[in-house]
């Protein structure tokens, strides 16, 4: 069997993987003429091309590929120099002998030997990594995928330096392992706070659906980035895996110092990895409860709470960001008929229409200050990302206690907030009547006091006289 009869063979293992040449120095140009061993003085290399969903590249041709797909920097491949077993003995074959093609013609990635050297490259922005190495027959590992989410990885192969081509010798060896990647998909949503003024916390659900992948994960970090009004009351509150447990602090994933960035540790590796890769590999589902603090002198507006998950380094962000929305009552309280303002008027807020059950709590309470206003911010609602229609929600004003002067108006006033209103904001008057006496004719007690001064003065009077007459007799 000549060395072209044997090339076809091995060519078989390798193109299985897809393998083309670029540069085909030494190839010979009779196409008659059959193959000679070998320079050994000529320098070998190896090329890999790394790209998204090759397909399979058929025989070594020495034609660049057209159909590349995107090229996939940072994959780690392990380079083997590797031997086949002669009488116990793991031996290089020699590429120059008909012994030595007999050798590969049997070799298969799980029957070679290792020779003891190996090297580890790594593809670069244009997915490919070239590397010098002696000549000789070498298994290829693809050993880390580095950021991208493999979900199937190139198969290990076999690959000879020089390769033999048209009857010549190729010893600048380029190949093209294919790779097929996933994508992880990151959503956050808010649910509703457990009151609605400010104070609240508002939990929100950071969920990122992790691909199957070829390769175990080997970094998963999750990142809560709120609102810069909520950075400081922001809290990682629960970390789960979907048919799973609770994951454990400590145990399976690790809190930053500022507690918005959750890290899985080994043990929490293992959790995900156990589900996304092997034979029944699917995809996982990894959730962390996030709690925000709305704070105390928030006004009005949208709070936002965006994340970011990180796979083997590579970040995924959420396609847009969840909002709860906020408004804010305000409320001018005057004297009916007039825009005097009206000092120590006391207020409830009750959720809800004016209809309220007996016992009701009031969400918020407040007085009005000497221009007559009393404000509160309340909530209106939430939005997911790719929400964009108007939310609301009503709320009832009754005056619990009227200022000094004024009676008390028992009837509530119904407002709604929305989130379409100018800065967020509802402006409610409230009227107080004032209480004056009617005025009364001149009687009772007014009328006694002023007989008993006539009386008075006409006593006066007579006593005057009387003296006067006794005077004048004397």
């Amino acid at each position: 069997m000549n060395l072209k009869t044997k090339f076809a063979r091995v060519g078989a293992v390798a193109t299985t993987l897809a393998l083309a040449s670029l540069g085909m120095a030494g190839v010979a140009t009779a196409a008659d003429s059959g193959y000679v061993a070998p320079d050994a003085d000529e320098q070998a290399s190896l090329t890999i091309h790394k790209h998204v969903g090759n397909d399979e590249l058929g025989d070594y041709t020495g034609e660049e590929p057209t159909n590349l797909g995107d090229p996939v920097e940072g994959v780690t491949f392990t380079i083997q120099q590797v031997g086949t077993m002669v009488e116990g003995e793991c031996v290089a074959p020699d590429l120059g002998t008909p012994a030595g093609w007999d050798a590969i013609n049997d070799a298969t990635v799980d029957n070679v030997c290792d020779l003891g050297t190996s090297e580890e490259v790594v593809t670069g922005e244009d997915g490919s990594v070239k590397v010098d190495l002696a000549q000789g027959l070498y298994k290829v590992t693809e050993t880390d995928p580095g950021a991208n989410l493999v979900t199937e990885k190139a198969i290990p192969f076999l690959v000879t330096l020089p390769m033999p081509l048209n009857n010549g010798w190729d010893y600048d060896v380029h190949v093209y392992p294919k790779n097929k990647l996933g994508d992880a998909e990151v959503t956050k949503t808010a649910l509703d706070p457990d009151m609605v003024v400010p104070g609240a916390t508002v939990p929100w659900t950071i969920t990122a659906n992790i691909p199957a992948v070829a390769l175990p994960y080997t970094s998963i970090v999750v990142k809560d980035n709120p609102d810069a009004a909520l950075a400081d009351t922001t809290m990682i509150v629960r970390v789960a895996v979907e048919g799973y447990s609770a994951l454990e602090e400590g145990t399976h994933y690790t809190l930053s110092a500022d507690k918005l960035t959750v890290t899985l540790t080994e043990a929490g590796l293992e959790v995900v990895n156990a589900i996304v890769t092997g034979e029944n590999a699917e995809a996982a589902t990894l959730k962390v409860g996030v709690e925000s603090i709305i704070p105390e002198d928030a006004t009005s507006g949208k709070f936002t709470n965006s994340a970011e998950v990180l796979l083997n380094n590579k970040p995924y962000t959420p396609g847009g960001n969840p909002e709860t929305i906020w408004g804010q009552l305000e409320l001018n309280k005057v004297e009916k008929g007039t825009t005097n303002p009206l000092e120590g008027a006391k207020f409830a807020v009750f959720e809800g229409t004016c209809d309220i059950p007996e016992g009701t709590a009031p969400v918020a309470e407040g007085t009005t200050d000497a221009d007559g206003k009393f404000t509160q911010t309340l909530y209106i609602g939430k939005r997911d990302a790719d929400d964009t229609n108007t939310v609301e929600k009503t709320y009832c004003l009754k005056e619990t206690a009227a200022p000094a002067g004024y009676i008390l108006d028992e009837n509530g006033v119904e407002f709604t907030l929305t989130s379409e209103d100018n800065a967020i904001t509802k402006t409610v008057d409230f009227e107080n009547v004032k209480v004056t006496a009617p005025e009364l004719p001149l009687t009772g007690a007014g009328g006694t006091m002023l007989l008993t001064g006539i009386g008075v003065a006409l006593f006066v009077t007579g006593l005057g006289i009387v003296v006067a007459v006794r005077r004048r007799n004397a």
